[in-house]
């Protein structure tokens, strides 16, 4: 799939995408686009999938080691940026593919907070910035915030998330674990604390209401078993 500089460049309107606060708040069973996208982006790329940051310059003007270092963080900070911008070009149409394939489901939030559902064919468009830029789309001369629904964004995750060849059924709890786990981006390094995995556990869960017992033995299994005798670190994303 071709990406032109131009697509990478104006695709997102990079205030907004920067400014989560800005976000609109999700409401049940549905995630604003903008946070959608990178739980997808995070269970495909995982740890390559955050912003680099940018070197800092050396403090003594005459120290030329650290200014050749710099050099060399400074070029690296440009390619991380030129290859997280062709991912998040690649994500952006993956998620019109999948729309299209009635994969992931859309709607739109309109005045007095009505949800709209947005038919698939909605996707069928090349320029992607109309949807991508602010998550944003046109309905009836009404402009209204882009969202997924929370099961459809599951199934994707959850797909993206195993690496078995033949795929097993996977209940909705499994499915739930799997989507939970990539989110978060959980790793044998990266260990969240059992109470904020049940809280994104609970979130995502659209099925009625988890037990606490039930939410307490899932997010238990989504960690490494050294986290539950608390001897490793708990690194947050």
């Amino acid at each position: 799939m071709a990406i032109t500089v131009r697509e990478k460049e104006q695709l997102f309107d990079r205030s907004f995408w920067r400014s989560p606060k800005k976000w609109p708040h999700d409401p049940p069973e549905y995630v604003f686009l903008a946070r959608a996208f990178n739980e997808i982006g995070r269970a495909i790329h995982g740890n390559q999938w955050k912003e680099p940051e940018y070197p800092e310059e050396p403090e003594n003007d005459g120290d030329e080691n650290a200014w050749q270092a710099y050099e060399r963080a400074e070029k690296e900070f440009e390619q991380l940026e030129i290859e997280l911008a062709n991912m998040k070009a690649k994500i952006a149409h993956f998620i019109r593919e999948q729309c299209e394939k009635r994969n992931l489901v859309t709607a739109a939030r309109v005045a007095q907070g009505e949800m709209r559902d947005l038919e698939w064919y909605r996707w069928n468009i090349d320029d992607l910035r109309t949807m991508f830029f602010r998550c944003e789309v046109c309905l009836d001369a009404q402009r209204g915030w882009i969202f997924v629904t929370r099961n459809s964004l599951n199934g994707v995750l959850a797909t993206h998330a195993e690496s078995l060849p033949m795929k097993p059924h996977l209940s909705p709890y499994l499915r739930l674990m799997l989507s939970v786990s990539a989110a978060m981006g959980v790793t044998p390094e990266n260990q969240p604390e059992k109470k904020i995995v049940e809280y994104e556990l609970e979130k995502r869960w659209s099925s009625g209401t988890l037990s606490k017992k039930l939410r307490g033995a899932m997010a238990t299994l989504i960690r490494e078993p050294e986290s539950q005798r608390g001897r490793a670190g708990k690194k947050q994303k």
